[in-house]
């Protein structure tokens, strides 16, 4: 069994970042043991060689949660090389770019690294990051060029999963005799049900129309918003937002389930916009349930600070569906870090999906992989699992990139591509609404492509 030194100092920190990348990415049987004598992190293998990890972060500071500190993100990031990359290149967030040093005795061989994977990988999962910088958006969300990810190059890269693969080409070096757990690539289609039908009520019926007629002047669409509204109404065709098969036919043929997250209730005017329980959103949800693919929680606008709100509505959801809700994602991905997990935790949502930036693609966690998640407050690891969302429809969006349907495909197939080659997972967002809302941009494309 592999045995891990570390230092005496912040032991919960530690011993997380060291279980994620050990046992839950890379599957090995290893024991921890804290030393006050040493300064560094020290592997050692089973035939007596050692990886030794220089400790370039926790060791800089006396008390628990002197780090929580805007002054300890690092304003540059340089990028190590060596042979033990899949990359050309590794973002060294703590540590130094110094080449790896081998040294070789009779009997064992030690490496010893200077870039400190582990706290860099726990800056990226634990996000404290964004705890420490305050600046937030009109929705109270913190920016995707406020990160030191975006602000350095490197969101687009699952630097943790870079990480790992690192450490276990330097394991692999040193003739490890463990063999690591078998991953697989896997695509994670979520639908966010913000609205659950276009021609949902004859009063909202009615708003779109007269916003059409007194709001943008445009009798011509409000003839053509009448014309559909009678066709729906009388069964001729589909409401506009009635995606739901077709969702589900895509992910079946490819031998995959969608996630569909529905709203529960809210206290804002973003919430409410339909009725949960009633009889045509019981319908949609018996057919999702049918078919066998997962329903979660899109926990309101007003809701993400407040665990009595979320549980109210997990458990509406729950009764109308008669089945335990596990999952779910906070709408507008409105995200405070680590006070969101903690309401998942009080509310028994064992998996949360919201980690993704509402403005850009990317590795906001630096992995696409579920992970355990950690609360840095209170410096303990929590019973809920976060699922990074690393693409959503919005960010292709004319209000946040004008961009054209041959770009975003380019985009996806690259993150695709990435996913695949670190056998990771890919989180997408495409609400049921998204296909008709943008006609300058053809999602109905993008989506069947991915």
């Amino acid at each position: 069994m592999i045995k891990v030194y570390i230092p005496n100092n912040f032991l919960p920190e530690r011993k997380y970042v060291i279980n994620i990348l050990f046992h839950e990415f890379l599957g090995l049987e290893y024991n921890i043991e804290s030393n006050p004598s040493i300064k560094n992190y020290q592997i050692k293998l089973e035939n007596g060689n050692e990886i030794i990890i220089e400790d370039h972060f926790f060791s800089r500071f006396e008390k628990d949660l002197n780090y929580l500190d805007p002054k300890n993100i690092p304003d540059n990031v340089k990028f190590a090389k060596n042979d033990f990359l899949v990359e050309n290149d590794i973002p060294a967030i703590f540590g130094k770019i110094n080449p790896i040093k081998i040294m070789k005795y009779k009997s064992r061989r030690t490496i010893i690294c200077s870039i400190d994977i582990f706290a860099s990988s726990f800056f990226m999962l634990t996000r404290w990051e964004e705890y420490t910088n305050k600046i937030r958006d009109q929705h109270g969300r913190f920016p995707v060029y406020q990160s030191l990810a975006f602000k350095h190059g490197f969101l687009n890269r699952p630097l943790v999963n870079e990480y790992v693969e690192f450490l276990w080409n330097m394991l692999l070096s040193l003739n490890c005799e463990q063999t690591r757990k078998v991953r697989h690539f896997q695509l994670l289609p979520t639908h966010d049900v913000d609205w659950l039908l276009y021609w949902y009520s004859p009063l909202q019926s009615f708003r779109i129309i007269w916003k059409d007629i007194f709001g943008k002047f445009d009798i011509k669409t409000a003839r053509k918003h009448i014309k559909n509204y009678y066709r729906t109404k009388n069964g001729y065709v589909n409401d506009p937002y009635d995606t739901y098969d077709w969702l589900m036919n895509l992910s079946e043929t490819n031998n995959i389930k969608s996630r569909f997250y529905f709203m529960a209730g809210g206290n804002s005017k973003k919430d409410n916009r339909y009725d949960i329980s009633g009889d045509q959103s019981q319908k949609i949800l018996k057919n999702i349930l049918n078919r066998q693919h997962i329903l979660g929680i899109h926990t309101s606008y007003s809701s993400y600070n407040n665990a009595r709100q979320v549980e109210i509505e997990k458990k509406l959801l729950e009764s109308v569906i008669n089945f335990p809700v596990i999952e779910g994602r906070q709408h507008y991905l409105r995200f405070e870090v680590p006070y969101i997990w903690r309401l998942c935790e009080y509310s028994n949502i064992q998996f949360d999906s919201s980690l993704g930036f509402p403005e850009k693609e990317g590795f906001r966690c630096g992995t696409g992989d579920t992970f355990t998640v950690f609360d840095f407050l209170e410096s303990k690891t929590l019973k809920v699992s976060e699922k990074p969302l690393i693409f959503m429809d919005g960010q292709f969006a004319p209000v946040n990139q004008n961009i054209s349907s041959d770009q975003s495909i380019k985009i996806l197939t690259e993150l695709t591509k990435i996913s695949k080659k670190y056998k990771s997972t890919l989180t997408i967002l495409f609400h049921n609404s998204i296909f008709v809302q943008y006609n300058d941009l053809n999602f109905i494309n993008l989506y069947q492509h991915i």
